[in-house]
């Protein structure tokens, strides 16, 4: 869930029974609406997606995004910035078609982030690097990213893009959220679950974001509907800042999107059904890049869905989608969740 108290991976999910007066304030029944981060930033692109060469292919954050409850990062800027380093040590001519990585330790704000890139090869077609995340001594993440130089390809393929209701015709995560809010503090609504309705709070609290987005179904987005996985999610999103002539921004804007709502999906149906996770870690993140020129200002729609859970385990994959039908990427994420066995609330 895009970046709320429930996101889709790096972060470890505590009940929201343990959610103190410094995350959130009460007035009457609503939520008021507490940045743990101060964005006091003109410009955030620069700030999030820009890295500073501090050696030889080593690079350092400028701010790193955390979750609105803690100070810890957001593993999606640390695959968006992995990549973006390991860009700046190909030429031009190469763009990424792929990054897999793995999440090896949580993150925070307390310090910079390094990125450390290694170069495996470099040939004509392809060239290949390899990067770590590095905190305190500590590595955080690694990913290895391959670039490709554009080709003349002999043939072309691709899925037909789902149907679903234009983004114009929908509302966005917030404006949603709020109504809800507003109805139940009405009277005209009931949220019978206590997690499920402090959840909602939270994620309509979080105006952090770089990115909107405007579910097709919002009652399946938020839970207050039951359902049970294997269900697709369907979620149009596009950039809230300028990106300029910049390829490279708008693909860091797709790599930082794409990590925010994918595992969820494999389940959010599950808490809607009651279950009460402690933990939601995600292991891993990959994306395959199909086109390597596009507009992340423009609504694209992000198809998300879960093939699998067992283990503890919950794989997930993704699609970003042109409105003109254009597959733009692929993305597929492993994610641990775990159940809490304290008595439900």
């Amino acid at each position: 869930m895009n970046l709320g108290f429930l996101p889709s991976g790096k972060y470890l999910i505590y009940s929201f029974s343990s959610v103190r007066s410094s995350s959130f304030l009460m007035n009457g029944s609503r939520f008021l609406s507490f940045n743990k981060i101060n964005e006091s930033s003109t410009d955030p692109i620069n700030d999030y997606f820009g890295l500073d060469k501090v050696g030889e292919n080593v690079y350092k954050t400028r701010k790193i995004r955390t979750r609105i409850t803690s100070n810890i990062a957001y593993g999606g800027q640390i695959f968006t910035n992995a990549i973006s380093a390991a860009e700046e040590t190909v030429v031009d001519e190469m763009s990424p078609h792929s990054c897999h990585s793995y999440f090896i330790k949580m993150a925070n704000d307390l310090s910079p982030l390094h990125f450390h890139v290694e170069k495996i090869r470099d040939g004509k077609s392809f060239c290949t690097r390899f990067v770590k995340a590095i905190q305190n001594n500590d590595i955080v993440a690694t990913a290895q990213v391959s670039f490709h130089r554009k080709e003349n390809t002999p043939f072309i393929h691709q899925e037909t893009m789902p149907v679903v209701p234009e983004p114009e015709l929908l509302s966005n995560t917030h404006d949603y959220g709020e109504s809800v809010i507003a109805m139940v503090e009405s009277g005209k609504r009931v949220i019978e679950s206590g997690y499920l309705n402090k959840m909602l709070h939270v994620l309509v609290s979080d105006r952090r974001h770089l990115f909107e987005t405007r579910p097709v179904d919002p009652e399946q987005h938020f839970c207050l509907k039951k359902y049970s996985p294997p269900v697709k999610h369907f979620i149009w999103v596009k950039s809230l800042f300028p990106l300029g002539d910049n390829p490279k921004l708008h693909r860091a804007m797709l790599n930082y999107i794409s990590d925010s709502s994918l595992a969820s999906a494999g389940y959010l149906g599950h808490l809607s059904n009651g279950f009460y996770p402690s933990m939601v870690v995600s292991l891993d993140h990959n994306i395959y890049i199909h086109q390597d020129k596009f507009n992340a200002e423009e609504w694209i729609l992000y198809e998300t869905y879960s093939t699998t859970a067992n283990n503890s385990r919950v794989m997930a994959h993704g699609k970003f989608w042109t409105r003109s039908g254009i597959l733009l990427a692929s993305t597929v994420q492993e994610c641990l969740v775990r159940e809490d066995l304290k008595p439900k609330k």
